[in-house]
């Protein structure tokens, strides 16, 4: 697994999101099944940050690798 984010806040909210067993859930239902295997994929978070905080992630695009 590889997180990045165009500035810590957003690095910092993509852990945050993928630390969250209902984000991951959520962004796991978008994701075509095919059997057992999970396919590689890549996945595309806004995140709000005020503050300096990062406050509210959201899932934008999933794309299958």
């Amino acid at each position: 697994m590889i997180l990045a984010g165009t500035t810590t806040f957003g690095t910092q909210g993509a852990v945050d999101f993928v630390s969250r067993p209902d984000s991951v859930e959520k962004m796991l239902q978008e994701i075509p099944s095919s059997g057992s295997e999970m396919k590689p994929f890549e996945a595309l978070l806004r995140v709000k940050v005020a503050r300096g905080v990062p406050v509210d992630t959201e899932l934008v695009a999933l794309r299958l690798r």
